[in-house]
């Protein structure tokens, strides 16, 4: 009941905002998600483009990769990998520490890609997205994300009523040549900023989306109050 209300709710914000989520299956809905992230990391963090090849665009154990666009124009993406027939993104940023989680019961948070002025955890943009996968998440049997970011992001989470749970802190570039340590190098991370980064878990709960959704509409309600 909780999911169907809060996915009602989430539907109409979508409509008054004129937004839509949709999955990317085809090869050419895949390459203008990629296009999208692509373009986005070149502005926000000076990168180099990767080269697109087909793994790139559809990577090994993607399970969804998700769109939200407004209008024509893609404004956020995020994609979803099964770790029970892909090595993870993760394990390519903590080359030599292990990760302990079940990959039966975990899909690979990663990807998630903003317009640049929407960026903030608690935008409508990431509200959608991360409803979308958690739903996703729960229909397929799983009950957690990996993912990896620098830690700043896990306040985030933290402030958005999400629970993790810390695998590792040792970073080291994994060098053998496999597109997870490609795709991670490609940030051009140096030894101090590579220190903040992280890996960890994050439970998909009830309690962990009603606490993100009463955040998110008391900030909204506070800044209808103060206008």
């Amino acid at each position: 009941m909780t999911q169907l209300i809060i996915g009602l709710l989430l539907r109409g914000l979508c409509r008054i905002n004129g937004l839509r989520l949709s999955v990317a299956e085809t090869d050419e809905d895949l390459l203008a998600a990629d296009t999208f992230r692509q373009n986005i990391y070149t502005q926000y963090y000076a990168m180099d483009k990767l080269q697109v090849t087909p793994e790139l665009v559809r990577p090994k154990g993607l399970a969804k990769c998700l769109c939200l666009k407004k209008g024509d124009q893609i404004v956020g993406t995020v994609a979803l990998i099964d770790l029970t027939s892909a090595s993870s993104y993760a394990a390519a940023v903590f080359d030599g520490s292990t990760l302990n989680y079940d990959p039966a019961k975990t899909y690979e948070f990663t990807r998630l890609t903003l317009d640049r002025n929407h960026q903030r955890s608690d935008h409508i943009y990431f509200l959608l997205l991360v409803f979308a996968c958690y739903r996703e998440t729960l229909r397929n049997g799983r009950s957690q994300w990996l993912a990896c970011s620098h830690k700043r992001v896990i306040r985030q989470i933290h402030n958005f009523g999400g629970k993790t749970q810390i695998l590792a802190k040792a970073q080291k570039f994994a060098t053998d040549g496999s597109y997870q340590a490609i795709y991670w190098s490609n940030l051009k991370l140096d030894e101090r900023t590579l220190r903040d980064y992280r890996a960890y878990l994050v439970l998909c709960d009830k309690s962990m989306l009603k606490r993100a959704v009463k955040k998110f509409l008391k900030r909204k309600l506070m800044k209808l109050k103060w206008n």
